[in-house]
C-alpha cells in the first residue's frame, strides 16, 4: 500500500473510532438516566474482582505512605518475615507495623502465613509480599519483548516473524477453545466467557449489546500495548483467534483500535449472515 494509502486508512479508522466512541457514551448516558442509584439495582451490575484489582493495583503506589513503602521493600528483600522483625529492623513499634501490614493485607500486597510458637507464646505469622506486589517494583517486560520482536525480524526476517505469529495464534486458539462454552451455546454466553479470559490477561474486557443477535466485546486495556506497537502482526492475528475460537460461523470485525486513535480496541461479534 502507498503512503497516500495508508494515511488514507489511518484516518478512516481513526473517523470509524470516534464514531463508535460517541455511540458509547451516548449508550452510557441513557443507561444511567435508567439508574435510580438503588441497593438493588447497584447489586446487579456484576463486577469482576480480577478487574477491580487490576485497576486498583495502577493506583496502589500513589497511596502507599513511607512507611508502608519501607515495609514493602523491606518483604522483598527478606521475606518471609515476622512483624516482630521487621519492626526491630525499621525501628518502628509493633503495633504500627501490624497496622501497615493488615493495611497492605486489604489491598491484596501482603500475605501472613501463621508459624508455629517457639515455647508456649501466642503463634505468629511470617510475612511475605502476594504476587500482585509485583507491579510495585520495576518491570521491563515490554521492553525485552519489543527487543526480542525486533531481533526475530532480523534473525529471521518478516516472513519467519509472522509463521512465529500464526503458530502463536493456533496455540492461543487452542487455549481459548478448550475453555469456552459449545458452540452449541448461545453466542452471547460464548462472547461473555472470552470476555472473561480477556479479563483475565488484564484486557479488562466486558460485552454490550449492540443490537439484537450483535454483541460488541470491549477491550479497556492492552496489556502488550508496547509489543503490539512494535509489531502489528499481533493485533492481525487477534480477529483469527476470535473467530476461530468463538466457532463456525461467527463473524468478528474490529471498529476500534487503540492504536488508531481510539481510546480502547472494540470487536463487533455476530453470526453470519
Amino acid at each position: 500500500m502507498s503512503e497516500a494509502g495508508k494515511q488514507k486508512a489511518k484516518q478512516k479508522a481513526r473517523s470509524q473510532a470516534i464514531h463508535w466512541e460517541e455511540n458509547l457514551r451516548n449508550r452510557n448516558q441513557r443507561d444511567g438516566s435508567k439508574r435510580d442509584g438503588s441497593p438493588r439495582e447497584e447489586s446487579q451490575r456484576k463486577e469482576n474482582p480480577r478487574d477491580r484489582s487490576r485497576v486498583d493495583g495502577e493506583k496502589t503506589e500513589a497511596v502507599l505512605t513511607d512507611a508502608r513503602r519501607r515495609i514493602v521493600d523491606l518483604l522483598k528483600r527478606e521475606g518471609p518475615v515476622t512483624a516482630a522483625a521487621l519492626a526491630a529492623s525499621l525501628g518502628l513499634t509493633k503495633v504500627a507495623v501490624r497496622q501497615h501490614l493488615q493495611g497492605l493485607e486489604a489491598l491484596g500486597l501482603a500475605e501472613g502465613r501463621p508459624q508455629p510458637a517457639a515455647g508456649r507464646g501466642r503463634p505468629s505469622r511470617a510475612w511475605t509480599l502476594s504476587p500482585s506486589a509485583a507491579s510495585l517494583f520495576p518491570d521491563r517486560h515490554g521492553e525485552l519483548t519489543v527487543g526480542l520482536l525486533d531481533a526475530m525480524r532480523q534473525a529471521l526476517g518478516q516472513k519467519g516473524v509472522d509463521q512465529v505469529l500464526q503458530k502463536r495464534a493456533r496455540q492461543q486458539t487452542r487455549h481459548y477453545r478448550s475453555l469456552l462454552p459449545s458452540p452449541k451455546a448461545s453466542l452471547l454466553r460464548r462472547v461473555q466467557a472470552l470476555a472473561q479470559l480477556r479479563s483475565d490477561e488484564g484486557y479488562l474486557a466486558e460485552v454490550v449489546q449492540e443490537k439484537p443477535g450483535t454483541y460488541l466485546l470491549i477491550e479497556h486495556h492492552c496489556p502488550i500495548c508496547e509489543a503490539a506497537r512494535s509489531c502489528l502482526g499481533l493485533c492481525e492475528t487477534e480477529l483469527q483467534v476470535f473467530t476461530k475460537a468463538l466457532g463456525p460461523g461467527v463473524v468478528v470485525e474490529r471498529c476500534a483500535h487503540l492504536l488508531s486513535g481510539a481510546e480502547r480496541c472494540v470487536y463487533r461479534v455476530r453470526k453470519a449472515r
